[in-house]
């Protein structure tokens, strides 16, 4: 499993580059390498994805990020199943945050990133003493609370702008 996680983030982190130096020549602000289909027609759901100048260096990024927390967890030892499956789901997430190109997807994928974070934190977090203590359970449920929190704040956002929008 660890290896086919180092793979899998060394893949998206050369597909990252790619695309980033793609980018780069491309100076029109418009999105590219754009892939959809319909979804739900009826509320005007798709399943879009793209980049443009913002987005690809986020991509960029996140690809580099990845990859390093990848070689960094060699060394978990501890349920290593469970802990890349969960990091390669939040990459996938984190990935799709910066993408999507429909606003559904957007928090689908915000929150496809923010789970796991939760298990991740809770279950191979740190317990630090240095000055005063922080336990990684209580470290997880805040984490858990503010993601949720914000994504449930957004979300309210783009319905209000849904039926403001009077479609």
């Amino acid at each position: 499993i660890q290896s086919l996680a180092v793979v899998a983030t060394a893949v998206s982190l050369i597909a990252a580059v790619w695309l980033y130096v793609q980018m780069y020549f491309l100076h029109d602000g418009a999105f590219h390498f754009v892939e959809g289909w319909m979804w739900d027609a009826a509320m005007g759901i798709q399943y879009k994805l793209g980049v443009d100048g913002l987005s690809a260096p986020m991509v960029l990024l996140s690809g580099l990020v990845c990859f390093t927390a990848a070689l960094i967890s060699l060394s978990i030892d501890h349920r290593q199943k469970e802990y890349f499956v969960l990091m390669l789901t939040a990459m996938t997430g984190v990935f799709g945050v910066f993408t999507s190109l429909d606003l559904f997807f957007l928090v689908l994928f915000y929150e496809l990133a923010s789970i796991p974070m939760f298990f991740l934190v809770g279950i191979w977090g740190s317990d630090k003493l240095s000055g005063r203590p922080i336990y990684k359970e209580r470290a997880a449920m805040k984490l858990l609370i503010y993601l949720q929190l914000g994504g449930g704040i957004v979300l309210m956002g783009i319905f209000g702008l849904y039926f403001a929008s009077g479609m």
